[in-house]
């Protein structure tokens, strides 16, 4: 199951290529994770509301209100398999903020995930690492995006963490976490270099909670799944044959 970062679709998974760069942006390709892992299993994906693919083309979603937060996508999507007759359990393969909604249906849900692959994922970590001023900066620049754009995605991580908080720890699964090494400004700050390593630093605690591996080499920025498509694969194969092994 592919779960999208904040505001993009499904799409995003059939397409390689660096978002950032503007001359030869990211295009739909056969060697992108969705159709080089359909090869082995079945593959599902879907778009959330208020997102958009690289190719502009709107989510396929009714709109809900926003801001949204994991413990409501994470019911949703659980609604989603049910109603389309997808059968558990589940290998998540996750994406920015997807990997909030990953761990948040792996607790919640806890025996239909059967693995994870956590692509430089939003976790719970993120607000105990940062420092407090550069934290309250994020959320103040989610919400100021939200007001200008309520039609598109804006995810609620305070609630989110608040909602984890409740949850039993997750059951030892198959796992590995995924890390860009090339900085970049999630907090759309201006100052990537100065707080990659509070990025990093949470994504290592949120392997370290899963009894995941975590991998930091992946040659890539934000987007590993279109940047370095092949160790998105390689490691999807990985838990893959572990969960069936």
């Amino acid at each position: 199951m592919l779960i999208s970062g904040a505001g993009t679709t499904a799409s995003t998974w059939n397409y390689v290529g660096n978002p950032e760069d503007t001359k030869n942006p990211p295009r739909p390709s056969q060697s992108a994770v969705a159709p080089q892992l359909a090869r082995n299993t079945r593959v599902c994906a879907y778009d959330r509301p208020g997102t958009t693919g690289f190719n502009d083309v709107p989510s396929r979603s009714a709109p809900v209100k926003q801001p949204t937060t994991a413990q409501g996508d994470a019911a949703v999507l659980h609604i989603l398999l049910r109603k389309a007759n997808v059968a558990g359990p589940y290998l998540l393969i996750a994406h920015s903020w997807g990997g909030m909604i990953a761990t948040t249906y792996a607790r919640r849900y806890r025996n239909q995930v059967a693995g994870m692959v956590l692509i430089d994922p939003g976790s719970r970590y993120l607000k105990a690492v940062l420092p407090p001023r550069v934290w309250t900066a994020w959320m103040q620049a989610i919400r100021a995006f939200g007001k200008q754009h309520p039609a598109l995605e804006q995810p609620d991580y305070p609630a989110s963490i608040r909602f984890l908080s409740t949850l039993p720890p997750p059951r030892r699964i198959p796992a590995v976490v995924l890390t860009s090494d090339r900085p970049i400004d999630f907090l759309g700050i201006g100052d990537a270099p100065a707080f990659h390593p509070h990025w990093v630093r949470a994504q290592a605690l949120l392997a370290k909670s899963l009894g995941a591996r975590q991998i930091t080499n992946t040659q890539s920025g934000h987007f590993i799944q279109t940047e370095n498509p092949r160790l998105v694969i390689q490691q999807a194969r990985h838990v893959l044959a572990q969960v069936r092994g």
